[in-house]
C-alpha cells in the first residue's frame, strides 16, 4: 500500500490529515472533523524521505483503527531501528505535548 493510500483511507474515516516536515522529522496529524477535539499524531525522527513519510503513514492509520497486514516496514527492517513517536490525544492534553517530544519504539 502507497502512503497516500494510507492517508486517504485514515480520512475515510472523517479525519484531516496534515503533514509536517521540520529538521529531519516527518510528523502527522489527524483531526476527527465531527469531534475536532479528538486527534491522533505521527512522528518519525529519522529522516523526512518518502520512506520515513510512509513509516509515519502506517503509524498514524494504526492510531486512528486501521489494521494495517504489511507491517509497514518497506524493507524489511524493525522500527526499533528508527524511531518512530506516535500519540493520541484530546485536545485537553495539548499543553503537555508541548514538551519535549520523546522517541518510543
Amino acid at each position: 500500500m502507497t502512503t497516500h493510500a494510507l492517508i486517504r483511507q485514515v480520512e475515510s474515516l472523517g479525519y484531516v490529515v496534515k503533514t509536517f516536515r521540520v529538521n529531519d522529522t516527518v510528523e502527522m496529524h489527524a483531526v476527527l472533523l465531527r469531534d475536532p477535539d479528538v486527534f491522533h499524531v505521527a512522528r518519525c525522527n529519522d529522516g523526512d524521505g518518502p520512506e520515513e513519510t510512509y513509516r509515519c503513514a502506517c503509524m498514524l492509520a494504526r492510531a486512528c483503527g486501521i489494521d494495517l497486514e504489511d507491517g509497514c516496514s518497506p524493507r524489511g527492517y524493525a522500527s526499533i531501528l528508527n524511531p518512530i513517536f506516535s500519540v493520541t490525544c484530546h485536545s485537553a492534553t495539548l499543553p503537555s505535548l508541548m514538551a519535549p517530544l520523546v522517541s518510543v519504539t
